[in-house]
């Protein structure tokens, strides 16, 4: 009974915490002040993608279009090539390797951090959000072929829990066709737009509807597998319907960017090293705030662990 009081209060607080007015306006008043004040300035394509964002709730380019940065984009493509990813025995997603640890030290010479730095990725993220934004996660993840088995976890219909709003950038490593699981969502999904009433998200567990409730409710136009050649970047709110890749016959090779309001309860997916406050001095004022309140071994919330 206690147990049943206990998680009945904890929808409360998440229900009135996650509600637009004291989530957006209360919560996050001085980060979106922040984003009034100083913003970065986007280019011809992150105008074209925050516009698809707002939308949609998911656009995608590449990487050339998006960094205007060769030099990275093409060290994003070659890093991996030497490297062997290992799996998460911790993990209940037997279909996954991982690059690095489950929390990586920050470390600022690591082309896929530098990527989720960028002023030209950052600004998207800050003006969709509609305030400055926190950067709280960096995965680089295989999905090996699982042909014979359904769908599991994030590979279901879901919506992200955590808030209202997010973003995530989703960058193909290799080359993504229907056999090696694309990311796929249901645009217009999105809180406030065409199908965000649907399925709405249970903080703290989510939202996770059968896949055949979501096609009868949801046309098929207006599914989006997010295939792709490698250097393919998808960004998403995932906050709207969505599952991970299903992968049949092919690998697949993705980075994840992660970026929250100042709100975000959870802490960064990532630890500070002793060098991270002399090193992020360089940086934007928006990239060091993207950064900051995450202290020394700060490390991955319960929730995700």
């Amino acid at each position: 009974m206690l147990g049943a009081i206990k998680k009945r209060l904890l929808y409360v607080y998440f229900f009135f915490r996650n509600s637009w007015i004291l989530w957006f306006y209360i919560l996050n008043r001085s980060a979106r002040s922040l984003q009034k004040k100083q913003q970065l300035p986007l280019t011809p394509e992150g105008t074209r993608i925050l516009n698809d964002l707002v939308r949609d709730g998911i656009a995608s380019t590449t990487l050339d279009a998006l960094l205007s940065d060769s030099r990275l984009a093409s060290e994003m493509l070659t890093w991996i090539q030497d490297k062997t990813p290992v799996e998460n025995t911790s993990s209940k997603k037997k279909f996954l390797r991982e690059y690095w640890p489950i929390t990586p030290p920050l470390d600022l010479s690591n082309p896929y951090v530098q990527f989720g730095l960028h002023e030209n990725v950052l600004g998207i993220a800050n003006a969709y959000m509609g305030m400055w934004t926190r950067f709280v996660q960096f995965d680089l993840r295989k999905t090996l072929p699982t042909p014979d088995s359904g769908p599991v976890q994030s590979q279901r219909w879901h919506r992200d829990p955590e808030e209202k709003r997010m973003l995530k950038a989703f960058v193909y490593l290799n080359d993504v066709d229907m056999d090696a699981g694309p990311f796929t969502f249901a645009i217009k999904s999105t809180y406030g737009n065409a199908y965000g009433h649907l399925f709405p998200q249970r903080p703290p567990e989510g939202s996770y509807p059968l896949e055949e409730k979501v096609r009868e409710v949801i046309p098929a136009a207006d599914i989006k597998a997010m295939m792709g050649k490698a250097g393919t970047v998808v960004l998403c709110d995932t906050s709207g319907l969505h599952f991970g890749g299903r992968a049949k016959t092919k690998e697949r090779i993705m980075l994840t960017v992660s970026y929250s309001s100042p709100a975000h309860t959870e802490g960064a997916r990532y630890q500070w090293t002793e060098s991270t406050p002399l090193e992020i001095k360089h940086l934007s004022p928006q990239a060091q705030f993207a950064l900051s309140g995450r202290k020394l071994g700060q490390g991955i919330s319960p929730m995700h662990a």
